[in-house]
């Protein structure tokens, strides 16, 4: 059953992206090179990166992707979902034991992207899907729960971990998920 929804504008993604980039590079310039929270701030500001790289593939790219036949309409945004605590253990209760992270995500990504169709959606008025994933079928009755899992794998890697970074927020109880870079660098000056 899932959680809450909420739709993603690309555009609005790749300028929230950019911005706490930038915020953080701004961080990092201000901190002595042997600072403790300098190697953190730096691996935050790498993982966003990557995430920027996949909004911008799926702003730009994404529906001209050979590689990916079933994102094949170009979409400004995307809804994504959060899971119950029922759903994420169904997706790594599925894995078989020593599955690696990039599997998980895999499973993830595919169980918080969800079609108006789908029967834990229909059920539920107050969940709205109102841009699905292109690469979720138009059919959900038709894509079985691996099939999801198989075109989901066949997209960028960047991508997921964006994805799978939006969907752990609306799974996460309690907080916005956004960072708080006021709050850090005041953390940071103190230090």
């Amino acid at each position: 059953m899932v959680l809450q929804t909420e739709t993603y504008n690309f555009d609005d993604e790749v300028q929230r992206l950019e911005d706490d980039i930038s915020e953080l590079e701004s961080l990092l310039s201000d901190m002595d090179g042997d600072h403790a929270a300098r190697g953190e701030l730096a691996e935050i500001k790498n993982r966003l990166s990557v995430q920027l790289n996949g909004v911008r593939w799926a702003a730009e790219d994404a529906a001209d992707a050979d590689y990916c036949p079933a994102w094949d309409d170009p979409v400004d945004a995307v809804t994504l979902a959060g899971l119950t605590g029922g759903e994420v253990a169904k997706t790594n209760d599925t894995l078989p034991d020593g599955t690696g992270e990039g599997a998980r995500r895999v499973n993830f990504v595919a169980a918080g992207s969800p079609h108006p169709g789908d029967e834990d959606v229909t059920d539920r008025d107050r969940i709205l899907v109102d841009s699905p994933a292109p690469y979720v079928d138009a059919k959900p009755s038709e894509q079985t729960e691996d099939d999801r899992v198989a075109v989901v794998s066949r997209l960028p890697d960047p991508f997921l971990r964006w994805a799978h970074a939006r969907i752990n927020e609306l799974t996460t109880v309690g907080g916005n998920g956004k960072l708080n870079f006021e709050a850090l660098r005041e953390e940071i000056e103190a230090s």
